[in-house]
């Protein structure tokens, strides 16, 4: 009895297991790819991203690259964008149009020159935000037709409001603005 009841939970088990497997890898598999055109975090970036059940709200994890004839330096960064598609429609069952979506995205830059915390060759606080990482915020809408979509942002980030806030007669409010103008293919 006991050997029957051990083939049992073993066959029983080795059975479901590709199935958890199958689980497991479908939520890891990325819903959609994301091409970004500037918009602050970078001059291309690209990466993927995943749908919430709903199709409300999207997370990205984008590289972005800007070349040394555009930045003085070549510049790598990471981005991790949090999407809220805040209103949306429907014009039929393959067009969807995004009204509005707002966010948030966290910038990390690499090399040598950025940094995180000031160096020690600095004076406490003579950076007033780390150069190598920033919190944006955007604002922003977007076209989907079947698995193909577009989309634009308006944004600024800390660095560049603490900038304005300081300075607000000195700098025109739209030179902390930035564009991004991006393409998604949903998988």
């Amino acid at each position: 009895m006991k050997r029957i009841l051990l083939s049992y939970l073993l066959i029983s088990f080795s059975v479901s297991l590709p199935a958890q497997q199958n689980k497991l890898v479908k939520a890891l598999l990325p819903d959609h790819g994301t091409l970004q055109f500037a918009g602050g975090i970078g001059f291309l970036s690209g990466g993927i991203g995943y749908d919430s059940k709903n199709k409300r709200i999207q997370t990205d994890l984008l590289y972005g690259y800007v070349p040394e004839k555009l930045g003085g330096v070549t510049i790598h960064c990471i981005t991790g964008k949090f999407t809220w598609i805040a209103i949306s429609g429907r014009m039929n069952n393959n067009i969807r149009v995004d009204w509005l979506s707002t966010g948030i995205l966290i910038n990390y830059v690499f090399g040598k020159q950025y940094f995180f915390l000031s160096p020690d060759k600095y004076p406490l606080k003579y950076y007033g935000v780390p150069t190598a990482a920033h919190v944006g915020i955007f604002a922003g809408g977007g076209l989907r037709y079947k698995k193909a979509g577009i989309y634009y942002e308006l944004g600024t980030t800390d660095r560049d409001l603490a900038s304005y806030v300081g300075n607000i007669k000195a700098i025109p409010f739209f030179d902390i603005v930035n564009i991004g103008v991006g393409a998604k293919y949903f998988f």
